[in-house]
């Protein structure tokens, strides 16, 4: 557990977690081309990434959900 602030009050408390991030990435033989495959936040969880106690409210940004997908590029 840890505190969004250094005062260390109950609206700032963070609960701990885990992210986790996968990638693959496939590269063709001739290093020009290649494939990713990505997963982001595998588990799916709200992460606080930023948490700001006020009086008697807090105010919290997330980072995004699970996230996943392909990239294909081309290296000249």
């Amino acid at each position: 557990m840890s505190y969004a602030t250094a005062q260390n009050i109950a609206q700032g408390r963070i609960a701990g977690y885990t992210k986790t991030d996968l990638n693959l990435q496939f590269d063709d033989a001739s290093g020009h081309a290649y494939v990713n495959l990505f997963i982001n936040n595998v588990e799916d969880r709200r992460i606080p990434t930023t948490v700001v106690p006020v009086w008697s409210s807090t105010t919290a940004s997330y980072a995004p959900p699970r996230t996943y997908g392909v990239r294909v590029g081309f290296k000249y």
